[in-house]
């Protein structure tokens, strides 16, 4: 902005210098009006916008990553200790030579492991519906199924005891989650990963989102490591770990 401060010393100069006034005075007499500095206003040229457009530009790049790691801090926490559950109950069932699960309830966002007194097996598939584990009871036997072995799993499941406390998800929510056992991808209700005496577990893929971002949890079957994957992948996809 260019700012002229003058006195006047005559009309002939007055009106020979056209001026934009950027201030207004009152009715206080020539002497006193021409007395007054001046303050020249004028607009902004198009190469002075363009340089500010640029530097709001610039910022703008370097913000946005810092923002999104900064939403995504929720997100890598709680796959962080879901991770850590996971490698910790795998140790745990072959350590102590007895089964163990990891209980997902994904309408609830919480999780918490389970173990039974000593070796059990499980189902090769089980039965589900519409993204949901189906609860096998006794009274859904029909005359064609093989009614020991059905109770037998109704036995098993309640052999399960609670380890530990139960975790609920603090900035992020499960999307869904895949366990080798089951027929689709569980979106409600329960979903069960299994770990086994002779330290073994299940292929699984456990997907965490904050509503915008994704985060996977793939679980190895032969030697139970997790790997976090930032992305939404599938749980035979091989994608370098974070």
């Amino acid at each position: 902005m260019l700012v002229a401060a003058r006195h006047v010393r005559g009309l002939a100069f007055l009106y020979a210098q056209p001026r934009v006034l950027c201030r207004g005075y009152g009715s206080r007499g020539l002497a006193f009006l021409y007395a007054q500095p001046r303050v020249l206003c004028r607009g902004l040229t198009l190469i002075e916008i363009g340089v500010v457009l640029a530097i709001l530009a610039g910022l703008l790049t370097i913000a946005l990553p810092s923002l999104s790691s900064i939403t995504r801090a929720g997100l890598r926490r709680e796959a962080g200790h879901l991770s850590s559950t996971l490698r910790g109950l795998y140790g745990e069932a072959a350590l102590l030579g007895r089964t163990c699960r990891l209980v997902l309830d994904l309408d609830t966002n919480s999780y918490w492991a389970e173990c039974a007194a000593g070796r059990l097996g499980i189902a090769a598939k089980e039965e589900s519906h519409n993204g949901q584990r189906d609860e096998p009871s006794t009274e859904r036997i029909s005359a064609n199924d093989d009614e020991a072995a059905v109770r037998k799993m109704l036995e098993t499941k309640k052999t399960f005891a609670p380890v530990g406390d139960k975790s609920t998800l603090d900035g992020a929510a499960f999307a869904d989650a895949f366990v080798q056992h089951q027929s689709e991808p569980y979106v409600k209700g329960q979903s069960y990963l299994y770990f086994f005496a002779g330290g073994q577990t299940e292929r699984a893929a456990i997907h965490l989102t904050d509503g915008t971002n994704f985060f996977t949890l793939l679980v190895s079957p032969l030697t139970g490591r997790v790997r976090v994957v930032a992305d939404k992948v599938a749980a035979d996809a091989e994608e370098p770990e974070l």
